[in-house]
């Protein structure tokens, strides 16, 4: 038999003291909020599936800039982002005609996935690689799908 004053146990800091009556202790609500709150947090980051998504070809080019915007402004570096001056500057630095023409935000920028952690980094691809020819199979293949984007939006 238990004496008095080992009557109750303490689980943790997010719990009350729980009378023990000699079997485990149940948990309170608290500590089950916690921990999927952590989880969540450490668990998933800054990764979306949408925005992945938003830089294939899987989006209309102004929804695919749209949530590509939307994230970018989600930073505190990008929150004053202003979308069509960053265009107006950046499009005159390219020489390349992909690049120097663009209008969707994956046109110079991409991102690499990390399988390891579910994650990924946002890259650029900059004026002075583009400039050099260091994209040209990104740039056919961009144009052919631009073509095949517009044979489609004229019904053909």
């Amino acid at each position: 038999m238990m004496n008095q004053e080992n009557r109750y146990i303490s689980a943790n800091i997010f719990t009350r003291a729980i009378p023990f009556d000699g079997k485990r202790p149940v948990l309170s609500i608290w500590t089950g909020l916690g921990l999927l709150v952590t989880l969540l947090i450490l668990g998933t980051g800054c990764y979306t599936k949408k925005i992945e998504e938003a830089f294939t070809e899987d989006y209309l080019p102004e929804s695919s800039n749209k949530i590509i915007l939307d994230y970018c402004k989600g930073c505190h570096i990008h929150r004053n982002f202003d979308q069509s001056a960053h265009i107006d500057e950046m499009v005159l630095k390219y020489n390349r005609k992909v690049f120097r023409y663009a209008t969707e935000c994956r046109t110079c920028h991409y991102l690499e996935k990390k399988f390891s952690l579910n994650d990924f980094t946002r890259k650029t691809r900059r004026p002075e690689q583009a400039n050099r020819g260091k994209f040209k199979e990104f740039e056919r293949e961009n144009l052919r799908n631009r073509r095949e984007r517009e044979k489609q939006e004229r019904g053909g």
